[in-house]
């Protein structure tokens, strides 16, 4: 699921691990738009808006619903970090589908 939010939104690794559940919001067509908050291009800290394809939304919606764990995130503000494997999966060369 990492890998194919990332390369949908081009983010960084820095960028990935950010993005929180919340920054996700769907559209009447079935994609989505995602809230990048932070960015290496970014001085003023606005963020910039990304496109997620219906298939990476479904990706993200299933992973979301098999009970990840959401490391990272702080529970007591009840925060939901999506990219918790982030570190591992970008480390290691991708494959081909």
């Amino acid at each position: 699921m990492a890998r194919v939010l990332g390369y949908d939104t081009l983010c960084l690794r820095s960028e990935f691990v950010g993005l929180r559940v919340e920054d996700i919001t769907p559209s009447q067509d079935g994609a989505a738009q995602v809230l990048v908050r932070r960015s290496k291009n970014d001085p003023f800290g606005v963020g910039r808006l990304a496109y997620v394809s219906p298939q990476t939304l479904r990706f993200v919606r299933e992973w979301l619903a098999v009970g990840s764990d959401h490391r990272g995130a702080d529970r007591s503000r009840g925060e939901a970090k999506v990219a918790s494997g982030a570190r591992r999966c970008t480390r290691t060369r991708p494959r081909a589908f």
